[in-house]
């Protein structure tokens, strides 16, 4: 057991000796992103993960198309693990007890070596659709793809982006790593 920041960690260092490490903690809800983003760097080094985060967020990290939840955060937890939300756990068992409820969550990484430059290529096609999330994902993409590209990837243009599937967003990135 390491009781350290793990933002400041070097999980290379540690694991050398082992194969993969699992990770475990109740951690500082204002630290979620940042710490889901320092695993997704260390993903290769990890066999899994168990951590309480605030109740939405874990949601965020487990969202599906079509749902309040999902968005940039749901797509890239999705790519890159499986997620599931193992137990809600009402304010009421904490002392001092916070102001919101949380969801322990388990993340098992779905591969062992990330391509860094499509989850690059995916982050950019997520802030450009996201960052209009109410509005139809045509405009933006027929800024960059032509029109005859999407209809191949047989992409509905009145969609707004959380509609959208991983696997499309996934196809949207191989599609703009084609484009450069």
């Amino acid at each position: 057991m390491i009781n350290e920041n793990i933002l400041n960690f070097d999980l290379k260092k540690y694991v050398s000796n082992f194969n993969q490490i699992r990770l475990a903690g109740n951690l500082p809800y204002n630290l979620s992103s940042p710490i889901i983003d320092w695993c997704t760097k260390n993903i290769f080094l990890i066999k899994d993960m168990h951590f309480m985060f605030q109740k939405e967020f874990a949601y965020r990290c487990a969202g599906n198309e079509n749902s309040k939840s999902y968005g940039k955060l749901s797509v890239i937890c999705n790519y890159l693990f499986e997620v599931e939300i193992l137990k809600e756990v009402d304010r009421s068992f904490f002392v001092p007890m916070p102001k919101v409820d949380s969801c322990f969550v388990k993340f098992v990484p779905r591969k062992k070596t990330v391509n860094f430059e499509e989850l690059n290529f995916l982050k950019k096609i997520l802030n450009l659709l996201f960052n209009s999330k109410r509005k139809k994902i045509s405009k933006p993409l027929l800024k960059i793809f032509e029109a005859k590209d999407l209809e191949n990837l047989n992409i509905d243009l009145d969609m707004r982006p959380d509609q959208l599937s991983s696997k499309k967003f996934l196809e949207l990135t191989k599609l703009m790593k084609k484009y450069g």
